[in-house]
C-alpha cells in the first residue's frame, strides 16, 4: 500500500529541524574566537615571568659564549647596565650583527640598578660562582652562574 505524500512531507519536516545548521556552528566558532583572543591579550605576562625567561636566555648565551671562546681561543666579555647587556669580542665584525645571537640586547623589563661585574668567558670554564644583583622598580634579584653556566636565581 502506498503512503498518501502529505504524510510523507509531513514525516520529513519533522526531522529536518533536529541538530544546528553549519551558519550556527560558525557563529559559535567565531564568538568562542573572539572570547579566547579577549583572555589572551588581557593576560600580560608578570613582571617575575619576563625576568625568568630572561634568565634563562642569558644562561644560554653565557654558555654559547663560552663555547665560542673555546673553539676560536679569544677570550668573550660580558657586561650589563640599566639599558641592558652585550657581549664583547676580539672581531669587531661580529659586534652588531643582528643575526648574531651574542649580539646586544635591552633588559624586557625595566631595570632600576644593576650590579654586575664584567664576566670574562677563557678557554677554561669560569673557576668561581659569579653573583650579581638586577633591581627593578620595588624587586631585587640576585642571580648567579656557575662553571658549566647554569644560571640560579634569588630574590
Amino acid at each position: 500500500m502506498a503512503m498518501p505524500s502529505s504524510r510523507i512531507r509531513s514525516h520529513r519536516a519533522g526531522t529536518g529541524h533536529r541538530g544546528y545548521t553549519l551558519v550556527e556552528l560558525l557563529v559559535v566558532m567565531v564568538l568562542l574566537g573572539i572570547a579566547a583572543g579577549a583572555v589572551t591579550l588581557s593576560i600580560a605576562p608578570s613582571e617575575e615571568r619576563r625576568v625568568t625567561e630572561e634568565l634563562l636566555r642569558l644562561g644560554a648565551l653565557f654558555r654559547l659564549a663560552q663555547d665560542e671562546t673555546r673553539t676560536t681561543g679569544r677570550p668573550v666579555t660580558w657586561e650589563a647596565d640599566v639599558d641592558g647587556y652585550r657581549f664583547r669580542r676580539g672581531d669587531p665584525a661580529l659586534a652588531d650583527a643582528s643575526d648574531d645571537p651574542l649580539r646586544p640586547r635591552r633588559w624586557p623589563f625595566g631595570v632600576t640598578r644593576i650590579n654586575a661585574p664584567a664576566i670574562v668567558f677563557g678557554r677554561e670554564p669560569l673557576l668561581e660562582r659569579t653573583d650579581f644583583t638586577i633591581v627593578a622598580q620595588s624587586r631585587q634579584w640576585r642571580v648567579g652562574i656557575d662553571a658549566l653556566g647554569r644560571v640560579s636565581l634569588a630574590q
